[in-house]
C-alpha cells in the first residue's frame, strides 16, 4: 500500500500515516525515509520531525526525513504515487499537494484521489496573518485600509503558487478589495526570513514556524483563519471577526484559471 496523509480543513493540517504491517521478508521495517514535500523549518516539516523522532523510539531504529521540497509539494506526492506499492513509501501530507494543486494544475503528474490513500489525521493548524513589524499595523482594518492607500505596493510571501498561503492570501485579498504582490518562494522557512528582514510585508503561514518569531518579537500577527480563536494566540481575533473581511467561496464570481506549480 502506498500511504500519504490529508488534510481535511482550509486549515494547514497534517496527517500521521499509519504504516501497515511489514511485509514478511522485511527484517528491519522500516528502512526507508519518511518523504516531506516541503523544505525545512516549515509547519509540516517541523511536525515531521517531532513524530520521526517518537516513530524511532518505539520501532527502535532511525526513521529519517527526506526533504523533497519544490512544485508546491507535488514533487513529493509523485514520489510517493510512483513508488512501489510495498507498505514502505510513506509521506507527510499537507493540503496544498492533495487537495488545491489537484483543483488549480490542469494536467497533474498523479491521481490524489487514485494514487495516495489518506490514513490519518495528525492535527491541523489554522493560518495566521502575521507581517513585519515595521508595516505599522495591529488589526485587519489597519491592514486593509494601508493596503487600500498604497494599492498594489504591498507584498504577500507564500511558499509557492497555488500553496494554502498564496490561496489564503488570494482570498483575503479579493473579499477586502485591495490589490497586493504576490512573491512566490520555494518553502515558509525561506519566506519567513525575507519577512523578518522586512523583504515582503506579510504572509499567511502557519503557527508552528511563526510564533517563536511573533513571541520573540520579529514578527507581528494581526489575526488567524480559523473558525474559532487559536489556542497558541488567544487574544488573537479570527479574520471572520473583522468588518470587510469575511471569507467568500473562491472563485465563486469568476472563472478558475490553471497555474503552473513553482
Amino acid at each position: 500500500m502506498k500511504i500519504v496523509s490529508t488534510l481535511l480543513s482550509f486549515a494547514a493540517g497534517l496527517a500521521l500515516l499509519a504504516v501497515p504491517a511489514p511485509p514478511a521478508n522485511a527484517q528491519s521495517y522500516p528502512s526507508r525515509p519518511v518523504l516531506v514535500g516541503f523544505p525545512p523549518g516549515g509547519g509540516t516539516d517541523l511536525l515531521a520531525r517531532l513524530l520521526a523522532k517518537k516513530l524511532s523510539d518505539t520501532w527502535g531504529q532511525p526513521v529519517l526525513v527526506d526533504n523533497r521540497a519544490g512544485a508546491s509539494a507535488t514533487i513529493a506526492s509523485d514520489m510517493v504515487a510512483k513508488a512501489p506499492a510495498d507498505g514502505y513509501t510513506i509521506s507527510m501530507g499537507q493540503l496544498t499537494p492533495n487537495a488545491i494543486a489537484p483543483a488549480l494544475i490542469a494536467k497533474m503528474p498523479y491521481d490524489a484521489k487514485r494514487d495516495l490513500v489518506p490514513v490519518v489525521l495528525v492535527g491541523s493548524s489554522p493560518n495566521v496573518l502575521v507581517t513585519q513589524p515595521g508595516l505599522g499595523v495591529a488589526s485587519i482594518p489597519e491592514l486593509v485600509a494601508l493596503a487600500k492607500s498604497r494599492p498594489g505596493k504591498l507584498t504577500y510571501a507564500s511558499s509557492g503558487a497555488g500553496s494554502l498561503q498564496h490561496i489564503a492570501a488570494e482570498l483575503f485579498r479579493t473579499t477586502a478589495g485591495v490589490e497586493m504582490v504576490h512573491v512566490p518562494y520555494k518553502g515558509s522557512s525561506q519566506a519567513l526570513v525575507d519577512l523578518m528582514s522586512g523583504q515582503v510585508d506579510l504572509n499567511f503561514d502557519s503557527i508552528p514556524p511563526v510564533i517563536q518569531q511573533v513571541r520573540a518579537g520579529k514578527l507581528r500577527a494581526v489575526a488567524v483563519t480559523a473558525a474559532r480563536r487559536a489556542s497558541a494566540f488567544p487574544d488573537l481575533p479570527v479574520i471572520a471577526e473583522s468588518p470587510g473581511a469575511t471569507p467568500v467561496r473562491p472563485c465563486a464570481t469568476r472563472s478558475c484559471t490553471p497555474v503552473s506549480p513553482s
